[in-house]
């Protein structure tokens, strides 16, 4: 007879820490709730990590096929690729990813977002490859105004959103593939793999409502609110896992719900996920790890499964598909892999994402275009008509330098209206502007918006001299957006942390009222200065959350290991930075709240 996860894990508990008494081992050997605690799920997530860096081939490989999704796990594992390698003088599991990317087996089609959520989380920047390979741009070539890779599939789509969502470069699309996910779903409330699917698939749902509340969606939204319920029938109340509809319980569907759940802000061990029985998804999922650390894909099986464990991981201890790259095991390390040096001058691919419509939420275009290196904005989006793929993206694009500054003034046959909207740019992120500034560079994102403004008029003279103000200005015509209070999550100021079971933290937000259905969706940083006072603000953890309007709750935020070992050596514990920021889903407008505070382990 197998040992329960609760035996096993007072077992591990013991041989890690001698000095625990009899009695406190006893006492952890069999708690009167079924449902894991943070201390267990990390303890699962380490040794299942420990068995996949064991299985990893002399040249960096990480099992014989789509090894890449294992790097997502070990990263919420606090594991960072790079230093994953089977001798110091061998390739580690990110240099062979790479040099496969960048090499013979570049990635195509579906396999392309696949790319976005394992390369961020193995800390590759995915939009600078090489000069030929963008991810992000590449992904671009896959839309075709509507949905993302064939029109048979919602897989593709789905797992598009979740990659563009942990690449933070283009979310401002993934409002409108949402519509087409949306539309994909089957009379039960589930999503099957592809758009016509009679009947949902518990694995598919999983990761659909995860992609709906990327998008901006909220637990309470009726396509991911019927999802739950869907998901909550299929949940087996004898195991707390989920059924598949062929296949039983297993560890891969079971964490894809759970990575659903966690996506849209949800607990996977709420009262609405804890069964009869008193068993959670969690629960399930621990029961089925090996004594090598490795997982079993269902109960009763004897072999060890790469892909249950790299599933069960990420579920145990992460936030949703995907991660962020974790501290390197030597701090000085770079999280992030550094780009190719490239030459000015050197044609390459980027990312242009184009707005025409503020009234509308999100940009209805994204294209993949040609530049060079180094040259202006301008030059580059001359030439964008000629290159952008796919084809029809970008018909026509004029500028109008009349005034001695380069400006964007008709896109599509779209033009400015003069009072009313001009064309905005934005290059990396910047602040938008009507005016053209700075250069391109490898893996840049180039954003075009028409945006509306607000003339006031001139004040009237009136006899005597006198000068009237009007009392209000000139009113916007349809093109502006609609009249809506601005999203914008609130933080507690002078927070003092504690930290928890698991490293984590909470942080309370708080969502403005009379924001309706949209809520408030958005992610929370936590940042510290490593080095002291004089040091750069590195991350240190994150954490998506999805508010409604009104609420107030804490979100918890898993903290990379150094700061925690900062905090707890610090008697006045570890000065923070903590940031909201949140995404309006109307505007497409984000917005940054900041706090200090302050990590202690008392």
């Amino acid at each position: 007879m197998q040992p329960t996860h609760r035996a096993r894990f007072s077992a591990r508990l013991k041989q890690l820490v001698p000095a625990l008494a009899a009695g406190a081992a006893l006492a952890l050997a069999a708690p009167a709730a079924a449902e894991v605690t943070d201390e267990e799920a990390r303890l699962a997530a380490a040794e299942g990590a420990a068995w996949i860096q064991a299985q990893q081939a002399e040249d960096g490989r990480l099992g014989f096929f789509g090894g890449d999704w294992a790097m997502i796990a070990l990263a919420n594992a606090d594991v960072h690729a790079a230093d994953v390698r089977t001798t110091l003088a061998s390739p580690s599991a990110q240099d062979f990813y790479y040099d496969e990317w960048t090499g013979l087996f570049p990635l195509e089609g579906s396999s392309i977002a696949r790319g976005l959520l394992t390369g961020r989380a193995a800390g590759i920047q995915t939009a600078k490859l090489s000069t030929s390979e963008n991810l992000v741009a590449k992904l671009a070539r896959e839309f075709d105004g509507e949905q993302i890779g064939s029109d048979a599939l919602v897989n593709d789509d789905i797992f598009a959103v979740l990659g563009i969502d942990r690449a933070g470069a283009v979310s401002a699309i993934s409002p409108l593939v949402a519509r087409f996910i949306r539309d994909a779903q089957a009379p039960d409330g589930g999503w099957g793999f592809g758009t016509s699917a009679p009947s949902g698939d518990v694995d598919m749902t999983g990761a659909a409502i995860a992609s709906l509340c990327a998008a901006g969606a909220t637990p309470d939204d009726a396509a991911v609110a019927a999802g739950l319920d869907f998901l909550e029938a299929a949940q087996n109340q004898s195991n707390g896992g989920f059924d598949s509809a062929f296949l039983g319980s297993n560890a891969d569907s079971t964490a894809w719900v759970v990575d659903g759940l966690r996506r849209c802000g949800l607990d996977p061990q709420a009262p609405r996920w804890t069964t009869s029985s008193g068993a959670t998804p969690l629960d399930f999922l621990v029961s089925l790890q090996r004594d090598d650390g490795a997982f079993r894909w269902r109960p009763g099986d004897d072999g060890d499964n790469l892909y249950a464990t790299q599933d069960a991981i990420t579920a145990l201890v992460g936030d949703g598909f995907g991660a962020e790259p974790p501290e390197r095991a030597n701090p000085a390390d770079p999280d992030l892999r550094p780009a190719p040096g490239v030459a000015e001058g050197t044609t390459v691919p980027f990312a242009l994402v184009i707005d025409h419509d503020p009234a509308a939420a999100g940009a209805d275009r994204i294209c993949s275009i040609e530049g060079e290196v180094g040259a202006p904005l301008a030059e580059v989006l001359e030439g964008a008509a000629a290159t952008a793929e796919p084809a029809g993206c970008v018909s026509e694009l004029q500028l109008d330098d009349s005034g001695g500054v380069a400006r964007v003034s008709s896109v599509n046959t779209v033009g400015e209206q003069p009072g009313a909207a001009v064309w905005e740019a934005s290059l990396d992120g910047a602040p938008s502007q009507s005016e053209l500034a700075g250069d391109a560079q490898l893996g840049s994102v180039i954003a075009l918006a028409l945006r509306a403004v607000s003339v006031q008029p001139e004040p009237e003279v009136v006899s005597g001299g006198a000068v009237v103000q009007p009392d209000e200005p000139t009113p916007v015509p349809e093109v502006a957006r609609p009249a809506a209070r601005l999203a914008k999550a609130r933080l507690a100021r002078n927070r003092t942390m504690r930290l928890r079971g698991g490293g984590t933290v909470r942080v309370m937000v708080r969502c403005p009222r009379g924001l309706g259905a949209t809520g408030c969706p958005g992610m929370v940083t936590v940042r510290f200065r490593p080095a002291g006072r004089g040091g750069s603000l590195k991350p240190a953890g994150q954490r998506t959350f999805v508010l409604a309007s009104g609420e107030n709750r804490p979100v918890s935020v898993k903290l990379r290991p150094r700061l925690r070992r900062l905090a707890e050596r610090s008697r006045r514990g570890r000065r923070v930075r903590i940031e909201a920021a949140t995404r309006d889903p109307d505007t497409g407008a984000t917005t940054v709240t900041r706090v200090s505070g302050l990590v202690t382990s008392r």
